[in-house]
């Protein structure tokens, strides 16, 4: 018995006929299982497929035309900010959070292929001391900003945990947190939720068939999370906990952070806004559309620090991000007053000058429990001796805080 009609000529139309070579040789059940996977915008994604194939192997273009300086009045720097302004911020950041207003949302579909390994990025652990992984630091730093709103406040809050994940990774990323016990969240809170999959393509535009009756699939970049999000009912979730999309007060419907970008010669790259098509959703694309939108530089040593490669790359790898974050920590215990000694009994000389992909004079790593961003660090650090390396987490700060 042949496909049906309808959908030999649906196929035939966009060119994917090939996907039915198999169709004799399958059960009923595989042949539902092709039918389902088939998705209405199949045409259209094959032929932006095929567009961009050509284009890649066509001679390079240059988008400068097709790109725009970002204006001054929408991009705002934390250097060039007035200390009074950064503490105002911060104080309603705090007080929409104790307001129960604020949730987190982490684009958590990717595996650690590009590491070396099989799982979910956020199980990585980058050999921190104290051995955490992606998710335990993350989940530890919702809990204690929750700490310090509620503290502030006088109140108990909570900041919802909203993980988008693919196919791949639902089940282990799962399976993880509640190993963990979901690193002491509430698991009401904790809500995971996979982005769409689209049809895996060839550069002329050809749907892939990974087995004879099953498409190859593929998580739709991280600008799926939009239709994701309506997909699965995150956005009615969020408006019955009473999260808000936008506060008058703060004037903008979306306000990015932004690291400065140094290019392989040396030059900073000044931000641009896209102009144009690409074949991949990413979440920027929306941003244009936005009635009020800025950009916020932040200092890169203290916020950002990617992970994508394997350490046999140069860079973006989980030395870097060790470094970065320990370097990080090693500066926050010196400002709050601590002094290190090697295993000699000897001082370590300070150096609070480091550019964050090289390591620390002492090691010291203190725990997002403790502190969130540097903050209350003395009563436990000031004018104290510890070894290196040496890692402040909640028992030590106990302690430290009583002796």
């Amino acid at each position: 018995m042949g496909p049906p009609e309808e959908l030999r000529a649906r196929l035939a139309r966009c060119g994917q006929s090939h996907l039915l070579r198999f169709w004799a040789e399958l059960g009923p059940a595989q042949r539902g299982a092709l039918l389902a996977a088939l998705p209405p915008g199949l045409d259209e994604h094959c032929r932006l497929a095929a567009a961009a194939g050509a284009r890649q192997r066509g001679p390079p273009e240059r988008l400068d035309g097709r790109m725009e300086p970002l204006p001054a009045r929408l991009l705002g720097s934390v250097r060039r900010s007035d200390p009074a302004a950064l503490e105002r911020w911060e104080a309603e950041g705090l007080h929409q959070i104790s307001q129960n207003k604020v949730a987190v949302l982490l684009l958590a579909g990717g595996q650690g292929t590009r590491l070396g390994v099989s799982y979910p990025k956020g199980m990585y652990n980058v050999g921190l001391p104290s051995g955490k992984t992606l998710y335990q630091i993350q989940a530890e730093r919702i809990r204690k900003v929750e700490q310090l709103a509620g503290q502030r406040h006088h109140c108990k809050c909570t900041i919802p945990w909203y993980i988008m994940t693919s196919e791949f990774t639902l089940g282990p990323t799962e399976e993880f947190f509640v190993e963990h016990d979901y690193f002491n969240l509430d698991r009401s809170n904790v809500v995971m939720f996979e982005q769409r999959m689209l049809p895996a393509v060839t550069f002329d535009g050809k749907a892939i068939l990974e087995e004879k009756g099953k498409i190859a699939m593929a998580p739709d970049g991280n600008g799926g999370l939009y239709c994701a999000l309506v997909d699965n009912k995150i956005l009615d979730d969020m408006k019955q906990r009473g999260i808000q999309k936008y506060e008058p007060q703060l004037r903008h419907h979306v306000a990015i952070k932004k690291v400065p970008y140094i290019d392989e010669e040396g030059n900073l790259v000044k931000p641009l806004k896209p102009n144009g098509i690409k074949l991949e959703k990413f979440v920027f694309d929306v941003f244009q559309f936005s009635k009020n939108f800025v950009a916020f530089e932040v200092v890169r040593e203290e916020e950002f620090s990617p992970l994508k490669n394997a350490d046999t790359a140069d860079k973006d790898t989980p030395t870097t991000a060790r470094q970065a974050l320990l370097a990080q920590h090693y500066r926050w215990a010196l400002k709050a007053g601590a002094r290190f000694l090697d295993e000699n009994g000897c001082r370590i000389p300070e150096k609070l000058s480091l550019s964050g992909t090289e390591d620390a004079p002492a090691v010291c790593e203190i725990s997002p429990l403790v502190s969130y961003f540097g903050e209350g660090l003395e009563v436990y650090m000031k004018n104290k001796d510890f070894p290196s390396p040496f890692v402040l987490d909640e028992n030590k700060a106990k302690l430290l805080g009583n002796s």
